[in-house]
């Protein structure tokens, strides 16, 4: 019988849907069924009210209240009936409770909209429920009602099936027009005398092999199955949280389960459509997907996000679309080992049939089609290149104010950007040795400045070059010891075991019997030296071979004359570098004589070619 009721009750609760809402508040005719009152007391004890079958809500047109529901304010009776302690009340139809609060405590039901709750000024007024108060049937006219509910600004009844407030500290309700249900859990929520923070609106435990917990169909266009808002105001709430697999971590469950139904070329539905909508500017993730470790330590060898398609033929089945914005970041980004990790395997690798087609690994190393074509092209690759002048000076130098140079020996041409090897102290007191950005207004004379280049990289030319305030110390003695100029960063395992590189540079020099060395280094090791007297330049081509191990090189450069190739009486030299870790490569100048010498470094560059293995 009491499940019978309920059912009953629910169906009279959520009303017919043409009686939702009215656009005025005129009474309807008064509904004298009373077999309506027990109902809602069934559903009240059902579904957690206070009231039970056996505790009917108070009648409150019942003496000694006698209230009379003809559209007029029965607060009197209401109130009194309060006093006199009742708890569980009934609003029959064509009664108007004129009242800004809900007692904490109180049930009250009512006979559908024309059992209405107002405020005396209900437009500018909201409606306060008191902790724990429960709501059926009712009509509710208040400023949420009338201002915020569709149609907006319009006058109308708000009917509310039921309404629960699980909330010590109480609420404004802000349900819809006709909405059949509405919780309200508070951050904390007593019975009894037992105060709890962990607060559900609604709870399902199914033990069923099939059917649905919950189910929704949309209709009209703009319907959602489910919506919701997430409005904490100190942030880490969550729409959505599923557990799974908490209870049978051994078992397969799905936490989420998506499926498209879509058959014409027309149909325009999304599985999964995700929208970034801030109005400011987003610097949070649309999508995030991480692997907390739960407190167990453990590690995880499946696919992190697994594509499975059996059905495309065509199209894409990735595709990234650039709308009006312009964009300057990257389209992916791997940061791999950024946080005590290591990295050892590949940022991409693509197979066909099971044979490899395309491969990156962890230096950057690229495999096309089986074979290996280095970190950063398709078969032999540039690792290292510089065009800007690298100037060992010498002379009888003066320097100026603000780093204004002149008595240089006199180069072979105005270069109009490059660095200049300067000694300590040689621009101001206390200044520190090194390559400094050089501008040249004769062969003579120019200015450095502040903008120094230290590698490993590409040396550049400054936007803006940086200039100095300082007081010349006059003249200054050049520096006739070797000097590291340009050099950079050759990845592990970027060779192979029988991979190569390849040294090229030109370098000029006045024409005299001193010596102007130039060396290309590999890990220290000089793969090329050479000292030109009485020439003007060294054009030098000098290999470095992997001998079918990662840990020894030969290379064809050392003491050869003639740059590297063609005959000569010097031993090629052997080393031991261990190219799996990465290996500094360059070049260096020294001059002989600082009174009558210099050294200008043109250009250098290094091509790899790897091997596999």
């Amino acid at each position: 019988m009491r499940l019978v009721s309920a059912v009953l009750a629910a169906i009279l609760i959520a009303g017919p849907a043409s009686a939702q809402y009215l656009t005025s508040k005129t009474p309807a005719p008064t509904d004298t069924t009373r077999d309506r009152v027990a109902t809602i007391g069934s559903v009240n004890a059902a579904i957690g009210g206070q009231g039970s079958a056996s505790q009917l809500p108070l009648d409150i047109r019942q003496p000694p209240f006698n209230a009379v529901c003809n559209g007029s304010d029965v607060s009197a009776a209401f109130n009194a009936a309060v006093t006199a302690g009742y708890t569980n009340i009934l609003i029959p139809s064509g009664c108007t409770l004129v009242t800004s609060s809900i007692a904490a405590g109180l049930t009250v039901t009512g006979q559908g909209y024309t059992s209405l709750i107002e405020p005396a000024t209900p437009t500018v007024t909201a409606l306060s429920l008191g902790a724990g108060v429960r709501l059926f049937n009712l009509g509710l006219f208040d400023s949420h009602c009338y201002a915020s509910v569709d149609p907006v600004n319009t006058t109308k009844v708000c009917l509310q099936g039921a309404v629960y407030v699980n909330d010590d500290n109480g609420v404004n309700p802000g349900g819809w027009v006709g909405t059949p249900v509405v919780v309200y859990t508070g951050p904390t929520y007593t019975v009894g005398g037992v105060t709890s923070s962990d607060l559900q609106g609604f709870v399902v435990v199914s033990q069923s092999t099939g059917g649905d917990n919950f189910f929704t169909q949309t209709g009209g266009s703009g319907n959602s199955g489910m919506r919701g808002i997430t409005a904490s105001a100190v942030g880490g709430d969550q729409f959505l949280y599923c557990l799974d697999g908490q209870a049978q971590p051994a078992q397969q469950h799905i936490c989420g389960f998506l499926k498209e139904f879509g058959t014409t070329t027309t149909a325009t539905s999304d599985t999964l459509y995700i929208d970034r909508a801030s109005t400011t500017g987003s610097t949070q993730e649309s999508l995030r997907i991480t692997d907390i470790d739960t407190g167990g330590g453990q590690t995880n060898t499946s696919s992190y996000i697994n594509l499975v398609t059996s059905h495309q033929v065509s199209g894409n089945l990735f595709s990234v679309f650039q709308a009006t914005q312009a964009f300057s970041g990257d389209v992916f980004h791997a940061n791999m080992g950024n946080s005590g990790g290591t990295f050892s395997g590949n940022y991409f690798n693509y197979t066909n049939g099971g044979t490899t087609e395309f491969k990156v690994d962890n230096n950057g190393n690229m495999t096309i089609g089986g074979s290996l074509s280095g970190p950063n092209g398709l078969g032999n690759t540039l690792v290292a290149s510089s065009g800007i002048a690298f100037i060992m000076p010498g002379g009888t130098p003066s320097m100026g104010n603000n780093c204004a140079i002149t008595a240089l020996a006199s180069l072979p041409e105005t270069y109009a950007n490059a660095y200049i090897y300067l000694p300590a102290n040689a621009i101001s007191a206390g200044s520190a040795a090194g390559w400094n950005f050089f501008q040249m207004s004769s062969a003579t004379a120019g200015t450095c400045y502040n903008n120094q280049y230290t590698g490993p990289g590409v040396p550049t030319i400054p936007a803006s070059p940086t200039p100095y305030a300082t007081t010349g110390p006059g003249a200054w003695t050049p520096v006739i010891t070797e000097q590291t100029g340009p050099n950079f960063t050759l990845a592990g395992n970027a060779m192979g075991k029988n991979g190569s590189v390849q040294f090229r540079a030109l370098a000029v020099y006045p024409n005299n019997a001193d010596n102007k060395t130039l060396r290309l280094k590999f890990g220290g090791n000089n793969a090329f030296a050479a000292s030109g007297t009485t020439t003007t330049a060294i054009s030098p081509i000098s290999d470095v071979q992997n001998r079918g191990l990662t840990g020894t090189q030969i290379t064809n450069g050392t003491g050869v004359s003639g740059g590297g190739l063609g005959t000569s009486t010097n031993a090629p030299a052997t080393f031991s570098v261990d190219t799996t870790q990465p290996v500094t490569i360059g070049a260096s100048l020294q001059i002989g004589v600082a009174a009558s010498d210099f050294m200008v470094l043109d250009f250098f560059k290094a091509t790899l070619s790897p091997s596999s293995p």
